[in-house]
């Protein structure tokens, strides 16, 4: 009777657990990231692909969401090869020993109608910092369309050393699409 109950209990236990989270993973089907630093006072765009992640976002409870997401950093592109390999070495992205850019978040809260707030763990070279990262969510019938930018000091990663001619800002931005989950519970 004992050993019956306990069951039925941790099967409860379970049922609200697994519908409080009303949430399941997202395949990303597509992702862009770029960022923009002016080198010599003339903005310089780049991108980096490789991307991998895992979403689990549901715009109803984002308190319950989670995001995790990293790129491939020798494939960075700034449109010129010279400085895309100069980019590699050890001085600025160290691709041998640093060979990805990670994200992972720590919390999310809804900001608005279709808006939101992530704050998020960024490790670039070994060093991690929390950035905060504004972003917003357009829902279709099947897919999300996620958009955020945020800016960093690319020094707080060691990434360049001090330089007259390089802005310490890098504005990055991240363009997610994702197949609408489907949401049960709630």
């Amino acid at each position: 009777m004992k050993k019956n109950f306990v069951t039925q209990l941790f099967s409860i236990c379970l049922f609200v657990v697994f519908t409080a989270v009303n949430v399941s993973a997202q395949q990303v089907t597509e992702a862009q990231v770029t960022f923009n630093i002016k080198n010599a006072g003339i903005g310089v765009d780049g991108s980096l692909g490789g991307f991998k992640g895992e979403i689990n976002f549901n715009p109803q409870q984002p308190e319950n969401s989670k995001m995790e997401a990293s790129v491939d950093v020798s494939t960075i592109d700034t449109g010129i090869g010279m400085r895309d390999k100069h980019l590699k070495k050890d001085d600025y992205f160290d691709v041998e020993k640093y060979p990805r850019i990670s994200m992972k978040s720590t919390s999310i809260k809804s900001t608005g109608e279709g808006s939101y707030e992530g704050k998020f763990d960024l490790t670039i070279k070994g060093q991690t910092k929390e950035v905060t990262v504004p972003f917003i969510v357009d829902v279709s019938e099947n897919m999300y369309l996620i958009k955020g930018s945020f800016e960093i000091n690319r020094r707080d990663f060691g990434v360049g050393g001090n330089s007259f001619m390089l802005s310490d800002d890098v504005t990055v931005s991240i363009e997610l699409e994702a197949e609408h989950p489907k949401i049960t519970g709630r």
